[in-house]
């Protein structure tokens, strides 16, 4: 599973639990764990996204004062939430953050072949 996980995020630039766990049929709670160790063992780290411009410094969603959906500071939807593409590298809308391969992950995978 670790092999494929990695594998995974090398192919895709990385990918957010979410993600992972609808590609592998996990639960919720184990594609995070998997992650999670993951990341501990230093294979993996969570990009860390900005707020969105229509979020406060809490990352909470701010009210809009306008209509219509979102719309506003480049947002290019009007169905009320941010496009997928930038809200996968933005934090758009509460997205979950990706997790990238480390260096260390890399080795990992290329070790891991040779055997």
């Amino acid at each position: 599973m670790i092999q494929a996980v990695l594998s995974y995020l090398i192919s895709n630039d990385g990918a957010p639990v979410t993600e992972i766990q609808r590609s592998f049929k996990l639960s919720a709670d184990m594609a995070a764990n998997i992650l999670i160790q993951l990341e501990d063992a230093g294979l993996l780290h969570e990009q860390k996204l900005d707020a969105c411009h229509h979020m406060d410094h809490e990352g909470k969603q701010a009210a809009h004062a306008h209509t219509g959906g979102c719309g506003s500071g480049n947002c290019s939807s009007s169905e009320g939430a941010c496009g997928i593409t930038e809200s996968f590298e933005r934090g758009c809308c509460g997205m979950n953050a990706p997790y990238r391969i480390t260096p260390a992950g890399r080795q990992f995978l290329e070790n891991f072949a040779t055997l």
